[in-house]
């Protein structure tokens, strides 16, 4: 009989030792819960790290016009934060640089998509949807029209969309909405050597000689006094640095018909109004066909 008691006490002390381990024991279940948070902050700030290190050598290679190997740093950054803003805008500008149409393009329809009030998206839409070169595939004056209205509303400020609206006013004999549109730019930024040439063209066609040799001046005075003439475009970035580069440049809607024009005249005085403005009326007239 106490044999069994002994037992039975045995039994019941093992099952209160082990009511006791599980009750005040050590709570694995929460530590590895806080080891994983833990572990999920440190692979965050590690990411962190990671992504703003390929993101400064990317803008390195920008300011050092090594597109490429920029392109291919930015990609990677992109891998690290998917929907980093300015990433995605800078790869895009690489890509249309490098003369990727399509994956800029996409690039900058991402852009917006996660921010529609990307100003900046929309004017880059714009630009490579209004690019005459003859392999971009998606050239498109409506679709750019659209883009730099969406651009213009969201950005009164910025002179850029409004000036590539005037140009396609131009290119579509709208001369009068072209116009109104020039006399904003110019009044905004009085270094628009494109707005001033712009507006001389108009009024060499409204037969307003007073006018033309007013505003073709101010255009050349401009164009004199700019020591990176040969790179000028509309619109530049927060840092200052044209966001049209090289091969790039030559995407912006007429704007190196009209500096190889300036160019002429600079170097040759000989070059007068007329010649000029007859010149650049055989372009407009040529890309005017070109769209019928």
């Amino acid at each position: 009989m106490k044999k069994i008691w002994s037992i039975i006490f045995s039994v019941l002390g093992i099952a209160f030792l082990i009511i006791t381990f599980l009750k005040y024991g050590p709570e694995s279940e929460p530590k590895s819960t806080e080891e994983t948070a833990q572990q999920k902050s440190l692979n965050k700030k590690e990411v962190a790290v990671e992504f703003w290190e390929l993101y400064n050598e990317a803008s390195d290679l920008r300011i050092a016009r090594d597109y490429q190997k920029a392109a291919e740093y930015y990609r990677r950054a992109l891998q690290k934060k998917p929907e980093h803003l300015d990433t995605i805008y800078y790869l895009g500008n690489m890509e249309l640089t490098l003369g990727n149409f399509e994956s800029a393009e996409k690039r900058w329809n991402s852009l917006i998509e996660i921010n529609n009030a990307s100003a900046r998206g929309h004017v880059q839409l714009g630009t490579v949807y209004s690019c005459r070169r003859l392999d971009n595939p998606l050239f498109d004056l409506p679709k750019a029209t659209r883009h730099f209205e969406k651009a213009s509303s969201l950005n009164r400020e910025i002179t850029g969309p409004l000036l590539q609206l005037a140009k396609i006013d131009i290119l579509n004999r709208r001369f009068d909405d072209a116009e109104e549109r020039l006399l904003e730019v110019t009044k905004s930024n009085f270094r628009s050597f494109e707005g001033f040439f712009l507006r001389g063209y108009l009024a060499w066609k409204a037969g307003n000689t007073a006018e033309v040799q007013r505003h073709l001046g101010k255009s050349r005075s401009i164009a004199e006094g700019s020591e990176k003439f040969a790179n000028v475009g509309e619109g530049t970035t927060d840092s200052g640095e044209d966001p049209m580069l090289d091969n790039a440049s030559r995407c912006a809607l007429l704007t190196s018909e009209i500096q190889t024009i300036l160019n002429r005249y600079l170097i040759d005085n000989s070059y007068k109004p007329d010649k000029i403005y007859e010149t650049f009326d055989n372009i407009i007239s040529s890309n005017h066909k070109s769209h019928l």
